[in-house]
């Protein structure tokens, strides 16, 4: 598939983050933010290794790519307006922390999102058949099986560490500042 019409596809998330914003949070929007939300978008869209060009023909699944792409976007945009609602509206005012935000909020809120996450995954691997397949890979991996879950196990705290950023991101300044953040490290 082709990189650059992904990567502008894949740039809209941060506008479905402040449109969703605006009405589920309600979230105000100055000029520095605006500014802010137009350079990140420029610094995904120009940041990355491949810029432009039309699809090959030969890609018979092109159209479904983008429209699952965008279908991605829409639902991470989504997701951060959601989990800020979840902190501001439920969290924040359990009796249990007071009307604090404390970091054991965003774990609480990182295990349940990543529960939800596992179980989906699950029953898609179960659902496809690839489960079949995982062992396949392990022996297929060049350095070896102990080298393979190794770096998945890397791969996967590495995801976590992302995961309870963002998620901090979100619980003490906003959905779309956290937007910002991982669209402005997403070309890295």
């Amino acid at each position: 598939a082709n990189y650059g019409i992904f990567t502008l596809i894949s740039a809209t998330q941060l506008l479905f983050t402040a449109f969703f914003s605006a009405f589920i949070n309600r979230f105000k929007f100055t000029r520095w933010i605006i500014l802010s939300i137009a350079g990140t978008i420029c610094i995904y869209v120009f940041g990355g290794p491949n810029f432009g060009g039309e699809p090959k023909e030969d890609e018979e699944s092109y159209d479904i790519q983008a429209w699952l792409t965008f279908a991605a976007s829409v639902a991470f945009a989504l997701s951060l307006c959601f989990i800020q609602v979840g902190f501001e509206k439920e969290l924040v005012k359990t009796k249990r922390y007071g009307n604090k935000k404390v970091f054991r909020m965003v774990l609480e809120m990182q295990i349940c999102v990543s529960l939800v996450a596992s179980v989906v995954c699950l029953v898609g691997l179960f659902a496809s058949g690839e489960f079949n397949e995982l062992k396949g890979d392990s022996k297929r991996f060049k350095k070896g099986e102990t080298y393979y879950v190794l770096s998945l196990i890397g791969l996967a705290l590495s995801w976590q560490v992302w995961s309870v950023g963002l998620i901090g991101l979100v619980l003490y300044v906003s959905g779309v500042f956290g937007d910002v953040v991982h669209m402005c490290t997403s070309p890295l």
